[in-house]
């Protein structure tokens, strides 16, 4: 664990835990003590995955480009202290949270090809696959974990370069 679990005084229905996988990965655990309508609701004691951040050089931009190629409204953007942020939520209580990150931005390092270290893709959910088509970077696979986990899969690249794939539902 990087410390005990935290609170936050927006929102004191979270409770976040921050700790450090084996490779020295950054993983955040959020304990949500109440019910909420507007968030994704865990089945058992671990849930699932209800938040993935990103950060973005330029906040309004990246909440415009979900806004329009995927219909998703964003939050109003809040600013704290010492950064700004929106989240952008998806059709089952999950969200984006897309921070802006202040100063010039760096080049995660990586292998030739590969992908950088860190939350480098994302996937999602997508019933409108086809309208996507002419952003894909390259011709759509099908999904290697077999047609119950979905059709077929393909990735786009989002407005700070974040890779998004889309697995065609």
């Amino acid at each position: 664990m990087r410390g005990p679990p935290g609170t936050i005084p927006i929102y004191p229905y979270f409770r976040p835990l921050g700790a450090e996988g084996p490779g020295g990965e950054r993983l955040a655990f959020t304990w949500i003590t109440e019910p909420r309508p507007d968030l994704a609701a865990a089945k058992s004691f671990v849930g699932r995955c209800f938040l993935a951040a990103q950060t973005s050089p330029d906040l309004q931009g990246s909440i415009d480009f979900y806004r329009s190629t995927f219909g998703n409204n964003p939050s109003p953007i809040r600013r704290l202290p010492s950064f700004a942020l929106a989240t952008v939520t998806l059709s089952n209580g999950s969200r984006l949270e897309v921070d802006e990150h202040r100063g010039p931005g760096r080049p995660r390092p990586r292998v030739a090809g590969g992908l950088p270290p860190g939350l480098a893709i994302a996937t999602f959910e997508c019933s409108s696959f086809e309208r996507h088509a002419s952003k894909f970077i390259a011709a759509p696979v099908d999904n290697p974990l077999g047609k119950e986990f979905g059709g077929r899969v393909a990735t786009i690249v989002g407005h700070a370069g974040e890779l998004i794939e889309l697995l065609e539902v």
